[in-house]
């Protein structure tokens, strides 16, 4: 079994250890992340303890920021900050290309639409408007008499005979 110390760089196992006394479902968050070992605490007799922070910064782990946990020895592999650095740009290249996906796949839905859509149906939609809007006013102004410049009712209230 490797030697761990403060400030090694260390990888917590790939897979959940549910027979252990110690994991918790806390602990997996941490399956196959790397972190750096903080503090190791040896006061019992049949486990060796030792506290690791993992740095969450990227959009796939669902939790961001730095996180500590404690981890038996017999969860964590030696690794390396080189291997962290790695893991940490690759993450960053892969927002990047979603990224760039999403950009093409929108330009890409714009150009079909163009081609495909009907180049007049914007003005049939604007016809149909201004149609409807037409029929409002005409019901609107049943009853009224139009002359030069002036409307009037077509009929005489009782009210205004007097």
């Amino acid at each position: 079994m490797a030697k761990f110390e403060i400030g090694d760089w260390v990888k917590i196992t790939p897979v959940p250890d549910t027979k252990s006394d110690v994991w918790t479902s806390e602990h997996n968050k941490f399956c196959d992340k790397i972190g750096k070992i903080q503090d190791i605490n040896e006061e019992y007799d049949d486990i060796i303890l030792m506290r690791v922070t993992v740095d969450f910064r990227y959009k796939q782990d669902r939790i961001s920021g730095e996180k500590t946990v404690w981890f038996e020895d017999k969860h964590l592999i030696k690794s390396s900050q080189w291997e962290s650095d790695r893991i940490k740009f690759l993450n960053k290249k892969f927002e990047e290309y979603q990224q760039f996906e999403q950009t093409v796949k929108r330009k890409r839905d714009e150009i079909l639409k163009q081609v495909f859509s009907d180049p007049y149906e914007e003005y049939r939609e604007a016809r149909k408007a201004m149609d409807e809007i037409m029929q409002q006013e005409e019901r609107n102004m049943q009853g009224w008499l139009f002359g030069d410049d002036w409307y009037m009712t077509d009929y005489l209230d009782d009210s205004d005979i007097s």
